[in-house]
């Protein structure tokens, strides 16, 4: 889960994403109650969802995740 703390938040907008190549593909979905065209409001909290599938016999070692400047993590939600 993401809180939305302070920062450019009119500029930056979350929303669902999806992509894959020969070796992997992933999703993103975002979930909250007040989410709206993927805008929200400071101090609201939304979830996102990344998955990834492997494709073969690949492995993945790591995952980076590019988010707004303005969502911040809320602490101890994230799982692997």
């Amino acid at each position: 889960m993401a809180g939305i703390g302070t920062g450019a938040a009119a500029a930056d907008t979350v929303g669902p994403v999806s992509g894959e190549n020969d070796t992997v593909s992933f999703q993103r979905s975002v979930e909250g109650a007040t989410l709206v065209d993927g805008k929200v409001k400071v101090g609201d909290t939304v979830t996102i969802t990344n998955r990834i599938d492997r494709k073969m016999l690949w492995l993945v070692y790591s995952v980076r995740d590019n988010h707004p400047s303005c969502l911040q993590a809320v602490p101890n939600t994230s799982v692997w």
